[in-house]
């Protein structure tokens, strides 16, 4: 690779000259193409692939438990399968499929339970991992009175359709044993599209965070802070984040996260303070803000690890190995 990226430049008076532009930009496309096929350790994807194969589980149980967005009611019945239950707003291209009555729906939440567990476990990987897809976007594309479905609902969506192309059960998979002629080893490229999915998701979070309502009018924060659950320890911490101040630091604090986070977990130097940052964010939504949010502080920690060391899951079973060593001595 050194020799051919001299051979883009000229010795001259004043050092090496790039000989011309199409020449550099074939390094950069070459080297960008090498980096990509390069081979990693495939754990950190069978992480991902057993996170979010257990995500898919909670979410298909969550559909047949009451929750504080339908006032106790059980979702299926609410958003699917109850009386009168029907699409108000089709999406372009999908306004022909059908809402099937309660017992199919229930059928199909049950099959996606059971593919999310077979792709954690990584058994008949690729079939389940297409069934997610396909089943998660039917939900997705039928329920669409806006009312059930959060954003990172979409990122979910998005996440099964890329590991389908991914091979993402070569490794933390216990069956792959039978398989003696397939390596762990992966090229990076899954690894760099999943992070660079996770970049984008993030940042463009941000950007949609620039408006008026967010910045001006600290909305929807005061709302959610003004809400009888959001409650802490003791009566002045409790007056506190009931402040409009603390809306308006939430809500530029938030906007900063999305805009920083992406780039702060690529970094190596700034990734451990990213982590930190990341928990934080994650658990002042699921522990202050919100009763409803479901699994997304799971997903958020579950696929932010992809961007942690190919190898990081072996890194951690041997660091807790030579804890256990050292307790034993």
């Amino acid at each position: 690779m050194l020799l051919d990226s001299l051979s883009c430049f000229d010795q001259g008076k004043t050092g090496l000259k790039r000989k011309s532009r199409n020449c550099s930009e074939s390094h950069w496309v070459e080297w960008a193409r090498t980096a990509l096929k390069t081979g990693v350790s495939g754990d950190s994807l069978g992480a991902i692939r057993i996170f979010f194969g257990l995500i898919m589980v909670l979410e298909a149980y969550s559909l047949f438990q009451p929750s504080e967005s339908t006032a106790g009611q059980i979702m299926i019945d609410t958003y699917y399968a109850g009386g009168g239950t029907m699409t108000y707003f089709p999406y372009p291209g999908f306004s022909w499929l059908p809402m099937f009555p309660k017992s199919v729906i229930s059928g199909l939440v049950i099959l996606l339970g059971v593919a999310g567990f077979l792709m954690a476990i990584g058994l008949f990987f690729r079939f389940a991992v297409v069934t997610v897809f396909l089943i998660w976007g039917y939900l997705f594309a039928v329920e669409s009175t806006r009312t059930y479905w959060m954003s990172y609902y979409y990122l979910e969506l998005l996440l099964a359709f890329l590991l389908i192309w991914m091979p993402a059960a070569r490794c933390l998979n216990p069956f792959q044993r039978r398989k003696p002629h397939r390596s762990g080893a992966i090229p990076f490229w899954p690894i760099a599209l999943l992070r660079a999915q996770l970049v984008i998701s993030y940042f463009y979070a941000g950007v949609a965070k620039l408006n008026a309502d967010w910045l001006l009018d600290a909305q929807p924060l005061k709302y959610f802070l003004a809400q009888e659950h959001v409650v802490l320890p003791g009566a002045y911490l409790t007056s506190l984040i009931k402040t409009e101040a603390f809306a308006y630091l939430l809500s530029y604090s938030g906007a900063l996260f999305d805009l920083s986070i992406g780039f702060l977990l690529l970094w190596r130097r700034t990734r451990f303070l990213g982590m930190i940052v990341l928990f934080a964010f994650h658990a002042t939504n699921h522990w202050l803000l919100f009763e409803d949010i479901l699994w997304f502080p799971l997903l958020g920690i579950g696929t932010a690890t992809i961007f942690l060391e190919p190898d990081w899951p072996m890194r951690a079973r041997r660091y807790c190995l030579n804890l256990i060593q050292l307790k034993e001595r």
